[in-house]
């Protein structure tokens, strides 16, 4: 019960052991009326929410990927569901999209103790392309987003390079958006020291 959303790595969860989960995931009371509602008479003005986080689990309907909310018993796109409702009620809605990703078969590094998933064959270049895919998805389908939130960007896959790449793209998409300082590789584990890129 101590655990979060790192629970894959801490406790060691074979990725076959983990994906079984998905026939488990079914938040039936989930309703984005009321926590947009609630969130707005609480004076808040916009909500940043989960749409991937480093278990590579999408909380949208994606095309790219099984490994979605669609193939759950719950079969409802979260993010289409909020977007819908901030929309309605005058709430920016904003994203979370980790980098690293401990599901997708082309992404490295692996974990150190991952001895299920070798990573010969795979190619990371593939991966980034999966990635913008994916963020095309988020950045194309909802509407208007205030803001996208990256995570996952200290590994040594990464760099400033990639970064700027990753920027441009996702400004493409939407012009006016904000971008946190973890896009790019500098700035430190939590993004905030000096050498970042992003808003």
């Amino acid at each position: 019960t101590s655990y979060g959303e790192w629970i894959r790595t801490d406790a060691q969860i074979p990725l076959a052991e983990y994906d079984k989960l998905l026939t488990q995931f079914n938040p039936t009371k989930f309703d984005a009326e009321k926590i947009v509602l609630a969130a707005k008479n609480a004076g808040m003005k916009y909500i940043t929410i989960t749409t991937k986080h480093h278990d590579g689990f999408a909380l949208f309907d994606s095309k790219v990927s099984d490994f979605d909310v669609m193939n759950t018993p719950f079969k409802r796109d979260i993010m289409k569901e909020m977007a819908d409702a901030c929309h309605k009620h005058g709430v920016k809605i904003c994203w979370y999209y980790s980098i690293m990703d401990w599901h997708h078969p082309d992404y490295t590094p692996r974990r150190d103790w991952e001895k299920d998933r070798p990573t010969e064959g795979a190619d990371y270049e593939r991966y980034l392309a999966y990635m913008k895919a994916q963020l095309k998805e988020l950045l194309t389908n909802y509407g208007e987003i205030g803001l996208l939130w990256f995570d996952g960007q200290w590994e040594g896959t990464w760099n400033d390079e990639r970064g700027r790449d990753l920027e441009a793209y996702v400004r493409s998409l939407q012009p006016s958006i904000i971008i946190n300082s973890r896009v790019g590789r500098g700035g430190g584990a939590y993004g905030l020291a000096g050498g970042r890129l992003g808003d």
